[in-house]
């Protein structure tokens, strides 16, 4: 009820659900935790989940694997995982992503982060441009220009 009477945060939450694995839980911690995408970035959220990649690297010649912040907010990542995982099921979008990456060798965990930060990019995304997900965006896009 209280998104629904404000209507910039109603047309942010319908954005949001039209994405296939993303439902009531998700939108909203996502609304709650962004302030309604007021002064967030995609990036910013990413780092603040823990799903962002950090890299650490000594000059030219020393390179470690990325990692991902230790010190993040739990409930929200776990919140990302699980729409990850339902994306990864039921959107054919998140389907070819994580089978691709999977035929690449990736393990389990490292896809499911790659995910996780595709989702919440898209998910950002469709707020800032005031549009709802659509299955082969790419091709729309260019049959339309």
């Amino acid at each position: 009820e209280i998104i629904r009477e404000d209507e910039e945060m109603y047309r942010h939450y319908l954005h949001l659900i039209s994405c296939k694995g993303v439902g009531l839980v998700t939108s909203v911690m996502l609304i709650v935790f962004t302030d309604n995408f007021k002064g967030w970035s995609a990036k910013k959220m990413a780092s603040y989940c823990g799903i962002a990649p950090f890299y650490e690297s000594s000059g030219s010649s020393v390179f470690h694997k990325s990692n991902t912040g230790g010190y993040s907010n739990r409930r929200l990542k776990g919140i990302l995982t699980q729409a990850a995982r339902s994306a990864i099921t039921h959107n054919p979008t998140f389907k070819q992503y994580y089978q691709r990456m999977k035929a690449q060798g990736k393990p389990y965990g490292v896809i499911l982060n790659n995910v996780n930060n595709k989702l919440l990019h898209i998910l950002f995304s469709l707020v800032a441009h005031d549009c709802d997900f659509e299955l082969d965006h790419e091709a729309k896009r260019a049959l339309r220009a």
